[in-house]
């Protein structure tokens, strides 16, 4: 609960949300525990009214595994990426198993398709990168 108090802080609602509708908050959620128990994971957090609809869709019609898949593609375990660290064309390999790259363009950065709207929020575990979908 420490955690949803921070992001609501940080004014991260949307993600409080997102966590909420895929049942991510729920203690018992084993899944999510181990990921907070892991060290050096660089996060990509979706926090936008687009990204709440489509995981509000996402929820309603997904069973608990393809919700914990969903969880572990916002993640890349033993790799601590601030910003300066993430390259042009550079690809991670997320929890969930997928790769994401990484590119730069004009002075932004997009993960995939999803551009980077704030970067390195230090957190317990890592780093937090806020995506906008």
């Amino acid at each position: 609960m420490q955690a949803v108090s921070e992001f609501s802080a940080a004014g991260l609602s949307y993600f409080t949300a997102i966590l909420n509708q895929g049942n991510y908050l729920n203690m018992q959620n084993a899944y999510v525990q181990a990921v907070l128990d892991l060290h050096d994971i660089t996060y990509f957090i979706p926090n936008s009214p687009a990204a709440l609809a489509n995981a509000t869709a996402l929820a309603a019609n997904s069973t608990a595994q393809q919700l914990q898949s969903m969880f572990e593609y916002h993640i890349v375990p033993g790799f601590v990426g601030y910003s300066t660290d993430l390259k042009d064309g550079m690809s991670l390999k997320t929890q969930q198993g997928s790769n994401v790259t990484i590119t730069l363009q004009g002075g932004e950065m997009w993960v995939n398709g999803a551009r980077v709207i704030a970067r390195d929020y230090l957190v317990a575990n890592g780093v937090v990168h806020v995506i906008d979908k």
